[in-house]
């Protein structure tokens, strides 16, 4: 499960479902699945990698511009990241 999240980081259009149909499962199943494994629904457990790959990205400097390291990290604006917390993203925040 950890491999194919990592591979689509950079995928906007990755979703959950996506993630139940390379697996396997039905949303139901992976559901439970993740929830065992991890402790988190699919769709926060996405979000978490998403922000964790996004942290080391920030603390990398690995790219120049918002918009190019969004692209990396999924999110199609910078303000996918900024609602989640209110505020602008840094690795402070994340």
């Amino acid at each position: 499960m950890v491999g194919i999240v990592s591979r689509h980081l950079a995928d906007p259009a990755f979703s959950v479902a996506s993630l139940a149909g390379e697996l396997g499962l039905s949303s139901r199943q992976l559901q439970r699945v993740c929830r065992d494994l991890t402790g988190l629904g699919p769709a926060d457990f996405v979000r978490r990698a998403r922000l964790e790959e996004a942290k080391r990205l920030l603390e990398r400097r690995a790219f120049r511009t918002v918009k190019e390291f969004a692209a990396a990290v999924g999110a199609s604006a910078r303000a996918a990241y900024a609602s989640r917390g209110g505020g602008t993203a840094d690795a402070g925040d994340l």
